[in-house]
C-alpha cells in the first residue's frame, strides 16, 4: 500500500474526512486542539528519533 503525502493550502484545515475547510470556520476550541495534536506528535517523533539512537548505541556492543 503506498500513500501520498498531499499538502493542505494555507489558510485551511483538514476536518476527519479529509475535506478542506476555510481556518476562518474553524472554531478556536478546535484550532487548540489541533495545535495541541501538532505539539505532541512532534514531541513523539523527537522520543521516537531518541529511542532509535539509543538501541543503536545499545546493541552496537
Amino acid at each position: 500500500m503506498t500513500t501520498q503525502k498531499i499538502d493542505t493550502p494555507e489558510g485551511y484545515l483538514k476536518d476527519r474526512k479529509g475535506r478542506l475547510v476555510p481556518e476562518n470556520l474553524v472554531e478556536a476550541h478546535d484550532l487548540e486542539m489541533n495545535d495541541f495534536v501538532i505539539r505532541m506528535v512532534q514531541k513523539a517523533k523527537e522520543q521516537q528519533e531518541l529511542l532509535r539512537q539509543f538501541k543503536v548505541e545499545g546493541f552496537a556492543e
